[in-house]
Formats: structure tokens, sequence, C-alpha cells
């Protein structure tokens, strides 16, 4: 991803991930834990990270760039990657960083981290090795920037 030009980028997630996103000490990163205190308009950035909830095309769109950053490997888009990894006895599972689109995980994967995982994982195990992976994949991203 090419640097940009930019005014603010909003960090749309829980706001027990608040800190971890202001330890970077940038003035320009705003966390939001509702995505309508996010302000919309060409010169901010939209990143979503953990949040569950589908981004409207109409609210994304109007973003200089707008990215989706969640647990859940490429192999497993959609909702609760983690059962899906349990399910299929998934050898690895990580986090993904794509731009958002129309259909939801669509976008083009500009980023990924994943790890093996041992045998015997439950859906919470791949859940949590996610989002240690949301967390590096997250720091990359906003590094980038």
């Amino acid at each position: 991803m090419e640097t940009i030009d930019f005014d603010k980028i909003f960090i749309y997630t829980k706001a027990k991930y608040f800190n971890w996103f202001l330890s970077f000490g940038s003035k320009k990163i705003i966390c939001c834990n509702d995505i309508s205190q996010a302000l919309p308009n060409k010169k901010n950035i939209l990143i979503t990270c953990n949040v569950g909830h589908i981004i409207p095309l109409k609210i994304f769109s109007r973003f200089h760039l707008a990215l989706n950053i969640h647990p859940g490997s490429y192999k497993f888009p959609g909702r609760d990657p983690h059962h899906w990894a349990c399910y299929e006895k998934s050898k690895d599972f990580g986090a993904t960083a794509h731009i958002m689109e129309k259909i939801v995980d669509s976008g083009k994967i500009i980023d990924y981290e994943i790890m093996k995982v041992t045998e015997n994982q439950n859906p919470s195990d791949y859940h949590k090795i996610g989002n240690i992976f949301v967390q590096k994949n997250s720091a990359k991203e906003l590094l980038k920037i």
C-alpha cells in the first residue's frame, strides 16, 4: 500500500482496544466504538477492527480508504471464522487485513498473518490466536500509512 496524504484515521473497534491503538502516539488516530463517531470524508481513513458489524457501502465509500482487520485467515471469510477453522480442523489461523468492498470480506487482501495451530484446539483457542495477530496486523498497516 502506498503512503497517502490524509487528515485522520478513524479506528472503529471495541473500547477495550482503544489504549493499544492510541499507544502509537499519533494525533491523527481517533478511536470510536460507534460507526457514527467516524467522520467520513475523502481525506480520512476508516479502519474497522474486531467489531463484527457490516459497514454499509454508503458509509465506507465516503472515506479515502476503508480497511477491515479481523481475526480469521483468508481461507475462512465471513462471520465467525474461528468456528469454521475449528470445524475444518485447520492447521493454521491468524488475521487478515483487506480493503472494504460492497460484498463482505471480498476486498483485496493487503496483508495477513497466520501461524500453525496444534491439534485439538477449540473455537476459543482459534479466536485467541486470531486476536493476537489482529494487533500485529494492525500495527503493520498503521505503520504503512
